[in-house]
């Protein structure tokens, strides 16, 4: 008896997602010896999402999207003379870019599989969000909160798993708006999803302030009062940011005094003294320096900026077409590109998606990249609070920009450009005329 298309589809999508998103949890806190195989279940992750959207790609724009990458890639693979092995194993930290968003507008799209696909996905989401809770609560009780928070990304997952709880929980909190209602009856009727919050505060993701205050502005109705609104508003959101960096020092056990310095983020974004941070981290990569201690060469986010051009100068392709992608493979099974070798210094630690970018495909890749996702930021959408998910996601996005390189991680683009696509559930293009952004 043959399969349905439907189910074949939507079980091999949903069974490889939670695997992707519980795997590292279980091999961090409950069988470390699945660690030894984790390098095959994410091949087979990878070709199993990457299969699904070549089989579902459809529309121009993914279609172009696909095809430009392709040929990027490729030219920056031949000016730096990258092997063949390379550059399809450097292909894979773009699955969810390119073939999760096909796969996603084919589902919702058509009539026949719309409804049942989102139903799907919205229950899950919220049994994400539940397992969020669990799993945060129960490594900062045995951790503390830091890198280890990261729920069921497990260790070094703490700030994806923040912007997707929050990006998650406002998801579900618009689409549960009642327009007709006012606004603190709104936030008390879907208070859970205000509640399902409190991970953020256990792991220590200073991002996270941004993404509370950001969640509740951009709840409030978005027309020509949004502005005074927003101003009326501000000694609530002021107090909201004063109870919550209340909360959070008192679970980190940081001093106030220290962390809301100029220095403290100067440190924490570029780095106070440089040049000293990449020499340490140029003598642990030549062992002149031994630690086990592999944040000893994780360099501030934004510093690596100050010297990225003269890096780039290295590879052939420069800071316009970069070294070509799989810089940032190669740590497992396969083997290191030579520059990614040369440079593992600059490289490792805590990356940005622009940083990721330009490294590998330069400036032509990360413009690639911006015009690819605002692209999917900007399906069309014409209900009321279609420009409220809008300026929360794309929010996520320019933060993420030069702050974390999510979409590295297919399940994380599986859940964001779902909530990006939201205009193409059936039951948003089916609401009645009333439901329509109207001009006031």
């Amino acid at each position: 008896m043959l399969v349905e298309r439907y189910r074949l589809y939507t079980r091999l999508f949903f069974g490889t997602m939670w695997v992707m998103l519980c795997r590292g949890f279980v091999m961090t806190e409950v069988f470390p010896q699945l660690r030894e195989i984790d390098p095959y279940i994410a091949i087979l992750a990878d070709a199993i999402f990457a299969g699904l959207g070549l089989l579902t790609i459809s529309s121009k724009r993914d279609t172009i999207c696909f095809v430009s990458f392709v040929v990027i890639s490729l030219i920056s693979k031949f000016l730096n003379s990258q092997g063949m092995v390379e550059w399809l194993n450097g292909f894979r930290d773009f699955t969810g870019l390119l073939f999760i968003i096909p796969f996603i507008r084919y589902m919702m799209s058509r009539e026949d599989y719309g409804k049942r696909f989102t139903e799907s996905m919205d229950r899950q989401l919220r049994i994400f969000l539940y397992l969020q809770a669990v799993c945060v609560v129960y490594q900062f009780i045995i951790h503390g909160a830091g890198d280890y928070g990261g729920g069921t990304f497990g260790f070094g997952g703490s700030g994806m798993i923040s912007t997707l709880i929050y990006g998650v929980s406002f998801y579900f909190m618009v689409k549960g708006w009642d327009y007709e209602d006012g606004y603190f009856n709104n936030l008390y009727r879907n208070r859970i999803y205000v509640f399902l919050l409190f991970p953020t505060f256990l792991n220590e993701t200073k991002i996270s302030f941004i993404y509370l205050l950001a969640y509740f502005v951009f709840l409030m109705k978005i027309d020509r009062r949004f502005i005074a609104r927003l101003f009326m508003s501000m000694p609530v959101f002021i107090a909201l940011l004063l109870l919550s960096g209340y909360v959070y020092m008192k679970v980190t056990k940081q001093e106030s005094d220290v962390i809301m310095t100029a220095d403290f983020f100067n440190e924490y974004l570029i780095g106070e003294d440089f040049e000293h941070l990449m020499d340490v981290a140029i003598a642990v990569q030549e062992e002149d320096i031994e630690t086990d201690n592999i944040w000893a060469m994780d360099l501030p986010r934004l510093g690596r900026f100050l010297i990225i051009s003269d890096i780039m100068k290295t590879a052939k392709g420069g800071m316009v077409w970069g070294a070509g992608i799989g810089q940032f493979k190669g740590n497992n099974k396969m083997g290191q590109t030579e520059f990614g070798r040369k440079n593992r210094w600059f490289l490792i630690g805590s990356v940005t998606m622009s940083f990721f970018m330009i490294v590998q495909l330069g400036i032509v890749g990360l413009l690639w990249y911006v015009a690819s996702s605002v692209s999917v930021i900007m399906t069309h959408d014409k209900y009321r609070f279609a420009n409220n998910i809008r300026l929360f996601m794309f929010l996520i996005f320019a933060l993420l920009l030069v702050y974390h390189d999510s979409f590295r991680y297919t399940p994380f683009c599986a859940i964001y450009f779902f909530i990006c696509m939201v205009g193409l559930q059936p039951v948003m293009r089916n609401k009645n005329a009333n439901e329509v952004i109207e001009n006031e």
